[in-house]
């Protein structure tokens, strides 16, 4: 279970990012097909479990 704060700073992320696509809407760009086809073998076999909290280097390195 995700603690508090990182629930707090994830909130604060997710609220930037819609204020900044409230913002500027023309920034927003569509991922085409064939971008979706050349990612398909780079998170082949990749599990993630949306349910488990994001490792402690993940959140250190900002990426939270």
């Amino acid at each position: 279970m995700a603690t508090r704060q990182a629930v707090t700073i994830e909130r604060a992320g997710l609220n930037a990012l819609a204020q900044g696509i409230a913002e500027h809407p023309e920034v927003l760009r569509p991922v085409s097909a064939a971008i979706v086809e050349r990612m398909r073998p780079l998170v082949a076999g990749v599990v993630v479990d949306l349910r488990q909290p994001l490792a402690p280097e993940l959140i250190d390195a900002g990426m939270l």
